[in-house]
């Protein structure tokens, strides 16, 4: 089924390309969340009048996620967790964990633009990249430091 994305969608393209996408994936997902519409010759048609207004609009959204990325490379956030003797972690280091304290920081990143694929749990520091548009993304460091289960007071 082909459809014109009206907005950008993860890993199927920008706004405004024609995508063939299977009609499940339109119909359950696609559709109902308002994220494409079916490409037929009138809309295709619609689509290009529009085509100056939405280049403004994306430019204008462009530049401010780069702004917004200017803002965040190089950001290193702290986090304490309790080892064991063994020098095993306890707990991690989730999308959700990063969200919050970078909310703490003033930036509004919602948990879909961290890309962590797994909880951290190792010591040290650890690259995330936060990802505004497929071409703009910024890089942090999540940095875990231990404290042993003895000191933490348990």
């Amino acid at each position: 089924m082909k459809v014109i994305l009206r907005e950008d969608v993860k890993n199927l393209g920008t706004m405004g390309e024609i995508v063939e996408v299977k009609p499940g994936f339109a119909r359950n997902f696609l559709l109902p969340n308002k994220l494409v519409e079916i490409a037929t010759p009138a809309v295709i048609k619609n689509w290009e009048l529009g085509a100056a207004r939405r280049q403004k609009k994306i430019e204008a959204e462009l530049a401010d996620a780069k702004a917004a990325a200017a803002k965040l490379d190089g950001i290193v956030l702290p986090y304490t967790k309790t080892i064991n003797i063994e020098g095993i972690v306890f707990g991690s280091v989730t999308k959700a964990d990063v969200q919050k304290s970078l909310a703490e920081l003033g930036h509004k990143i919602t948990k879909d633009h961290i890309e962590i694929h797994a909880p951290i749990k190792k010591i040290g520091e650890t690259e995330v990249a936060i990802y505004f548009k497929p071409t703009v993304y910024a890089k942090i460091k999540v940095k875990i430091d231990a404290v042993e289960e003895d000191k933490a007071g348990k």
